[in-house]
């Protein structure tokens, strides 16, 4: 994909020339985040920091709405009831990325411990 070289910001201008005279990265089908693997960044260090930055907004905008649409959910279900420390609980047992076994957990709870 070509861009209009005048269009973009002095700093990126002469890493987009490069960027898009090189027979390597051209000849690459790769496309968004798989293409800027393969990018040098020694090389375009304006581009790959631009490119960072764009892919990692996206992802933290959908965990951030996930959590806040969590939290929805939570504070209608439990209303004034909830404390702030039950809700910082709940809002981390329900973004987290782990797998809890909460069965386990009771059970090991529930049995009695014995020290030998």
């Amino acid at each position: 994909m070509r861009c209009d070289v005048m269009q973009v910001h002095a700093i990126l201008q002469l890493e987009i020339c490069d960027l898009q005279a090189d027979p390597f990265l051209s000849s690459r089908s790769k496309t968004g985040v798989d293409f800027w693997k393969v990018v040098h960044q020694e090389r375009f260090p304006n581009l790959c920091s631009l490119a960072l930055r764009l892919t990692s907004m996206f992802g933290s905008a959908y965990i951030c709405e996930r959590a806040f649409s969590t939290m929805k959910i939570v504070k209608s279900t439990f209303r004034s009831r909830i404390t702030d420390k039950l809700l910082v609980e709940l809002m981390r047992s329900a973004t987290t990325t782990l797998e809890i076994n909460f069965n386990e957990l009771v059970q090991q709870y529930a049995r009695p411990q014995s020290f030998h």
